[in-house]
């Protein structure tokens, strides 16, 4: 692929940090337009957007160092020194979900109908994303025989250089796709949820956000097969991806059984 997009002299400008802030900044423009449906300002939106920026770098960072702990024990000051790179989505998802909260919390705001309108967006810049993940050679498949396989020749590709120019899978692509569709998905079901009756709407505050939980969750693990990259290692011969996507399925399942059984118990006699 082309992990350098543009070199002036000295100055090498990396695909993967211009398509990361594209992801961004079209998170950005979603969140935007669509920001009165959690009833928020431009001026809040681009709080929480720096809320769980920065939250979610720094989670990102927190899992991958977790994950790479002898790496980073024998030499900890790395953590600094190559902090440009090395990063963990759940990890950064967690951190950015907390930071939102975070926001929520002292803003008054209901933290649901905020998670809401995030996942769309989440599900857009992660798909493009990954497509910077494509551009570096990282998160990249096992070796492949079928014709989609991808070759990652570059000099700085981050591909293990015993794979360098053998077709791989392109599992970037794989879990670009697939979040392209999740978020046309998210998308409108959010604007079902926006036209519902109030009492309705109400009670569906949380459920575009956790449909994303549970259905990124799905699309992650079964990538994880195809993935060919160092993960953290396996248990059970599950990596470590695949267990966060377990507990994420499971617990957003408990999040929609609760909520349910919330609302049943709190209707009385004429509203059932």
């Amino acid at each position: 692929m082309h992990p350098v997009l543009l070199k002036i002299g000295s100055l090498e400008i990396p695909s993967y940090g211009v398509l990361v802030a594209g992801a961004f900044l079209a998170a950005a423009i979603y969140l935007q337009s669509q920001r009165r449906r959690a009833g928020l300002s431009e001026e809040q939106i681009q709080q929480v957007l720096l809320w769980a920026l920065l939250s979610g770098i720094l989670g990102a960072k927190i899992f991958y160092v977790a994950l790479s702990w002898d790496y980073f024990a024998a030499k900890p000051w790395r953590v600094l020194t190559e902090f440009s790179y090395g990063f963990v989505f759940y990890g950064g998802f967690a951190g950015a979900v907390l930071g939102a909260w975070l926001f929520a919390e002292r803003g008054g705001f209901s933290f649901l109908r905020l998670a809401d309108l995030g996942a769309p967006a989440t599900a857009l810049a992660h798909a493009i994303g990954r497509l910077g993940c494509l551009a570096a050679g990282c998160c990249y498949g096992r070796p492949t025989g079928f014709f989609w396989g991808v070759r990652f020749s570059h000099p700085q590709s981050l591909v293990d250089p015993r794979w360098a120019d053998i077709p791989l899978h392109p599992t970037q692509l794989y879990e670009s796709v697939f979040n392209f569709g999740l978020f046309l998905f998210l998308h409108f079901y959010g604007l079902r949820s926006k036209r519902s009756r109030e009492e309705w709407e109400q009670e569906r505050y949380g459920r575009t956000f956790v449909c994303y939980v549970i259905l990124y969750a799905l699309g992650r693990a079964a990538v994880e097969f195809f993935r060919g990259d160092d993960r953290g290692g396996f248990w059970l011969g599950l990596s470590p991806a695949q267990w966060m996507s377990a507990a994420a399925i499971l617990a957003g399942i408990g999040f929609l059984l609760g909520r349910a059984r919330t609302f049943r118990s709190s209707a009385g006699p004429l509203d059932t």
